[in-house]
């Protein structure tokens, strides 16, 4: 048995129970060797970024971490009946938690990793990024705990409700945050066995630093939070700079035979850039300043 095999045995065998009950998460093959996956909710309290995988002959890139160790966990589980080739990369799209917390998983079991995000997010994540999770770990999530215990005490129907709540909070509460090692201003090129691979930064759009992953072989696009079906996720974003980086998205995969990770990207891309249209002015001048 190899040592990457053993860590990940470790990483699997200290898992939490309530981990272990959760379903596996779901995966998709975008194209020949590069997979989706989907994790479900927490409860009524979390939810879940996507994570993709790209194979290699030579190993692995993992296009964000999910938000907490044992999604990751699964993730790498997953990744591991598909190959035994090691995870060389790792890409952050930007800070929120949903999308890196994860990453001390793949360091741990691969310690070589290089970790990518854009200079911008590093900075992001290493205080602004704890600053804006800490209300919610400190107070709001324990109060609503402790009202959901209430609840729970005269209705059993809820604990297992309780108990995957619980779960989430433990989770986001000890990850070991774990920060980009390789940061780029505008564009990095990346050479996995057969695989050319860029990744990229057109400006501001959801955050200052916001990367995104593109595989002109295979016209395919990795977008974080760029694109969210059905609603863009466009708390404290940038508008105007958005609709500029979504023109430059769509002009790297159309016209396009091959699949993109959307099947919708181009409806998604124009209704997205539609509102931000309508936004009100003064909306624009508060999140582009």
């Amino acid at each position: 048995m190899t040592i990457r095999r053993v860590l990940l045995l470790v990483l699997l065998v200290s898992i939490p129970a309530t981990a272990q009950n959760r379903p596996a998460p779901a995966r998709t093959e975008l194209a020949p060797g590069i997979f989706l996956f989907t994790t479900p909710n927490y409860g009524d309290v979390g939810l879940d970024g996507n994570s993709i995988a790209i194979l290699s002959r030579d190993g692995v890139l993992v296009f964000d971490t999910n938000g907490t160790p044992a999604a990751a966990a699964a993730v790498l589980a997953e990744i591991r009946k598909l190959t035994d080739r090691p995870v060389r990369w790792v890409v952050n799209s930007h800070w929120h938690w949903d999308h890196w917390y994860g990453t001390e998983v793949y360091q741990r079991a691969f310690p070589d990793v290089r970790i990518v995000a854009h200079e911008k997010t590093r900075e992001m994540m290493r205080g602004p990024a704890l600053d804006f999770n800490r209300p919610g770990l400190e107070t709001q999530l324990p109060k609503y705990l402790q009202t959901l215990e209430q609840r729970a005490a005269d209705n059993p129907a809820l604990k297992t409700l309780l108990d995957e709540d619980r779960f989430f909070l433990e989770q986001k509460s000890r990850v070991r945050h774990t920060f980009p090692n390789v940061t780029f201003s505008d564009r990095l090129n990346i050479e996995l066995g057969e695989r050319h691979i860029e990744v990229r930064h057109y400006g501001r759009a959801v955050t200052p630093g916001d990367a995104f992953v593109y595989l002109p072989a295979e016209k395919i696009l990795l977008l974080g939070d760029l694109i969210v079906n059905p609603i863009t996720f466009a708390l404290s974003g940038y508008p105007t700079e958005w609709q500029f980086a979504s023109r430059r998205h769509e002009s790297l995969i159309f016209p396009v035979s091959a699949a993109s990770i959307f099947g919708s990207a181009r409806t998604l891309s124009q209704s997205s850039r539609s509102g931000f249209t309508f936004a009100p002015a003064e909306t624009s001048r508060a999140t582009t300043s």
